[in-house]
């Protein structure tokens, strides 16, 4: 699991419409704002962020791709995966818009493109995301199987507590994905994004167990705990994550150790600087 979620968070994260860069375009980390992370997996990976002002710009994975976030009015409406070899494949557009209370999520390539609802509550916090299926336009042919997420949050922190995922028209529950945190600050909460990116990452890594996911699930304060429930056949299947960490002078984490609780060998660390 480990290796595929990796790439496929990466591949993710490295989607973004290009930012000018300007005399504010900075890739060190300013104000507790992380400039990168480097993972000890057996593939050793570093990632670079950049920034303008308190937003994220772009972020580079060396020897892998670019991920370059495009804002409106300080809105963030699309990001954008470009390989850093410009000789490979094309890259991956992801577009953003509001239309009411619903954030419309729409992720293309040249050979299919998807689209997913997020509805916010009138606090403009997330409460559902709707998958309404892959569309291939070589076909003119549309995927139907759909799914939905329910989430609930602390009222007080905003930090998400739960995700619940369901077949559509169905109240099954497919997965439950609960969340324990400690009261440190986390290592994106000096990062201005909006909480419905954070919980559409948190979901797109939801059966992460990587690392990478900490940078979004993080945005308030820091993980401790990730209980993965699965449903199959009236049976429940569980996996727990447990992380710790290791601080700088400032309170942020520079360590993060993830264990997986259910696989005696499955452990790995972060390194994070400022």
């Amino acid at each position: 699991m480990k290796n595929n979620t990796f790439n496929y968070i990466l591949l993710f994260f490295l989607f973004m419409s290009y930012t000018s860069c300007s005399d504010n375009d900075n890739s060190k980390g300013e104000n507790s704002r992380p400039s990168s992370i480097e993972t000890n997996q057996e593939q050793k990976s570093k990632i670079k962020f950049h920034y303008q002002d308190d937003r994220i710009s772009k972020i580079i994975k060396e020897k892998g791709s670019t991920i370059h976030f495009e804002y409106n009015n300080n809105e963030l409406i699309s990001i954008f995966l470009s390989p850093t070899d410009p000789q490979k494949a094309d890259g991956n557009l992801i577009k953003f818009s509001k239309k009411g209370n619903k954030v419309i999520v729409t992720k293309s390539n040249d050979s299919e493109s998807h689209t997913e609802e997020i509805e916010l509550d009138e606090n403009n916090i997330p409460i559902k995301m709707t998958y309404k299926g892959l569309y291939f336009p070589e076909f003119e042919d549309y995927n139907n199987y759909t799914y939905h997420s329910s989430f609930t949050f602390d009222s007080q922190t905003q930090k998400l507590l739960k995700e619940e995922i369901f077949f559509e028209n169905s109240s099954d529950i497919i997965y439950t994905y609960t969340y324990e945190y400690e009261d440190s600050p986390g290592i994106f909460s000096k990062v201005n994004l909006p909480l419905w990116f954070y919980v559409y990452c948190c979901h797109q890594f939801r059966n992460s167990t990587t690392g990478i996911e900490l940078l979004f699930t993080n945005y308030a304060n820091n993980i401790l705990e990730k209980n993965i429930a699965l449903l199959v056949d009236d049976m429940i299947l569980n996996t727990r994550i447990n992380y710790t960490y290791s601080y700088n002078k400032n309170g942020f984490p520079s360590i993060v150790t993830t264990h997986n609780r259910d696989e005696e060998n499955d452990e790995f660390t972060v390194n994070i600087k400022y």
